[in-house]
């Protein structure tokens, strides 16, 4: 018999399965199980970790898709390209 406790899952809750985070577009939010953090897919390659995750006093870092592939999928951030907003293009520098 083991006496090992166990961690309870990345952000709390149950986890159980809710899509796959691998495969969210850009700019897709999820939020934690118990309601304590957002999660946003913004990669950056070659980098595993392309998961944006805040809480209420901000950035916890990033993590990677496995860590919150349980967590719900509760909109896109909007002007991101997941919105499917134009991204306004960039001003010529201003002569000084």
């Amino acid at each position: 018999m083991s006496t090992v406790k166990r961690k309870p899952p990345f952000g709390g809750g149950p986890k159980r399965p809710q899509g796959n985070a691998t495969e969210d577009v850009m700019g897709t939010v999820r939020r934690s199980p118990d309601g304590s953090m957002l999660a946003m897919h913004w990669p950056s390659r070659p980098h595993p970790a392309d998961w944006m995750v805040a809480n209420r006093h901000g950035s916890c870092g990033y993590e990677k898709p496995e860590r919150i592939a349980h967590w719900p999928v509760i909109g896109a951030v909007p002007g991101s390209p997941a919105a499917g907003m134009e991204l306004r293009p960039d001003t010529p520098e201003v002569a000084r």
